[in-house]
């Protein structure tokens, strides 16, 4: 077993795709294939046997190749998260403009400033709304205005 925190970057970055097993704090123990390791926060999600597993690098003491796996590694895993998040992404058609309409109508009725780009609503030059146009899908600089701009989409919505 090498130690997590002595472990140098690219030997993290070398277990992907590995089957492993993970000594954790509070003698919790992960066995999975690494799917990807995060190099600065040397987090890691690993596939085990019967879910995905996202685990802090501060968590994490102890790692150790498996020579024997103890399940087969899933080879669509890539392709199972790229189309859940496709599928959260991409709503439906007529409900998301019908949900832009209702939201640009809004922001304009209330005097703010927008500017409508494509896909994405610009408000006010410091937030963005992108599709599907709910509170999850904002991002601005600014904390304040970010969660003003939410708090108002989600009574609007």
């Amino acid at each position: 077993m090498s130690d997590w925190k002595s472990m140098c970057a690219s030997s993290k970055l070398a277990l992907r795709g590995k089957y492993v097993e993970l000594e954790c704090c509070e003698n919790f123990r992960v066995n999975g294939y690494v799917f990807a390791v995060d190099p600065v926060t040397e987090s890691i999600v690993v596939q085990t046997k019967n879910a995905i597993k996202i685990l802090n690098g501060n968590f994490i003491l102890k790692v150790s190749l498996e020579c024997n796996p103890k399940f087969p590694q899933n080879e669509d895993l890539e392709d199972l998260i790229s189309s859940t998040t496709q599928t959260h992404n991409s709503s439906d058609g007529k409900k998301l403009s019908k949900r832009r309409r209702k939201l640009v109508s809004w922001l304009k009725q209330n005097r703010f400033p927008i500017f409508v780009d494509k896909d994405k609503i610009n408000v006010g030059g410091v937030a963005v709304v992108y599709p599907p146009y709910d509170e999850h899908s904002c991002e601005s600089k600014n904390e304040m205005v970010l969660t003003r701009i939410q708090s108002m989409i989600r009574e609007i919505l």
